[in-house]
């Protein structure tokens, strides 16, 4: 989903109260670490998550009742590691993005929360428990700030889940990181930048036009129009996470601070997802060639059994065998009650289907 660049006021629904507004600040050094998982969460881009785990739930939790739904979303390093929390730095990618928390369901044992990215940001350094609980109260709203008394109630509140835990397992995981934003490297619009933007917008229209899955991309990109197609930055994060590309190549796109160079990057992604779009579409219209062949082949030869039967020209499968049985037997002599045995056989060989296995066993 593709929004504004300048973000407004933005509502946080939580199991406790009422909706708050809130700013979004340009700065904002410490914030709950989120694991992502396969894809990284780009600016500007929504993405729904799901928290299991207790210490990160009542840290969302204490966060959003203080007027601070913001949180550092970073991608794990290997697409097998499935775990919520982060007990090491060197599991996650060290650049990731700050996001805002727009919506949050909390069912008591699950967190489903709604993030909205809107900057890249690297970790800088772990914060424990001990200095999140000395650091005070950050807010650049003072018309939601809390009071000191209910800042004091929300830390006790934090304490009191932390003592409820076994002995230290609070410390195995990494709850809260200090963090700084990262900024792209100046750059000028130049006609090579224009170019690639543009063949960029192409190939991606290209794909959209092959896969209808990727349709619901093309309408976030004619509604964002000029904003995103004009702005080199915000393309270049677009095409990245249209593409099914590898999550290292794509936390390549999150990390690169060079505009051009990101763009190019995008690009080389947009162009592997262009062929493997190709190559699918062929695959499927030769194997549906294939399949209706086969189909029309079979109806026609049972149309045409049907039609020799009509005219006499051929007796199906139990009557062919019937007949050629009684061409053997007729210059036979055969005592009565041996001929009675064989006529019952027969009949009962007229009831059997073409394709029962008893019917398959009979020889000539």
């Amino acid at each position: 989903m593709i929004i504004e660049d300048k973000v407004g006021d933005k509502r946080v629904e939580a199991e406790y109260g009422a909706l708050a507004p809130v700013m979004v600040p340009e700065v904002f050094p410490r914030v709950p670490l989120l694991c992502v998982h396969r894809n990284p969460v780009f600016p500007r881009f929504v993405k729904m998550l799901e928290v299991t785990d207790k210490r990160i739930m009542d840290l969302i939790r204490r966060k959003c009742k203080m007027n601070q739904p913001y949180a550092g979303t970073f991608l794990k390093k290997h697409d097998n590691d499935e775990a919520e929390v982060v007990k090491s730095l060197g599991e996650i990618y060290k650049v990731g993005t700050f996001v805002q928390i727009t919506e949050l369901h909390d069912t008591g044992d699950r967190i489903r929360m709604i993030i909205l990215g809107h900057r890249r940001i690297t970790i800088t350094d772990i914060i424990s428990d001990e200095d999140e609980m000395a650091e005070p109260v950050e807010t650049n709203n003072q018309e939601n700030a809390l009071e000191p008394d209910e800042i004091a109630a929300v830390n006790e509140t934090q304490l009191s889940n932390e003592q409820a835990l076994p002995s230290g397992e609070e410390s195995q995981i990494i709850q809260m990181v200090k963090v700084e934003n990262v900024l792209h490297a100046p750059f000028k619009l130049t006609q090579e930048v224009k170019a690639v933007a543009a063949e960029v917008v192409k190939t991606i229209r290209d794909i959209i036009a092959l896969n209808q899955l990727y349709k619901e991309s093309l309408a976030q990109l004619i509604e964002a129009g000029k904003k995103v197609v004009d702005n080199p930055t915000h393309l270049a994060d677009f095409g990245a996470a249209l593409t099914s590309a590898d999550s290292d190549l794509l936390q390549e796109i999150l990390e690169e601070t060079e505009v051009p160079v990101r763009l190019r990057k995008t690009l080389e992604l947009l162009k592997k997802e262009y062929a493997m779009c190709v190559l699918q579409q062929k695959i499927g219209k030769e194997v549906e060639e294939r399949v209706n062949k086969m189909q029309r082949k079979y109806l026609l030869t049972e149309q045409l059994k049907v039609i020799k039967r009509e005219l006499g020209l051929e007796k199906d499968d139990k009557d062919a065998v019937a007949e050629k049985f009684r061409e053997r037997l007729k210059d036979r002599e055969i005592p009565e009650h041996v001929k009675e045995v064989i006529e019952e056989e027969l009949s009962k060989l007229s009831f059997l289907e073409a394709n029962a296995s008893e019917f398959k066993c009979v020889s000539f």
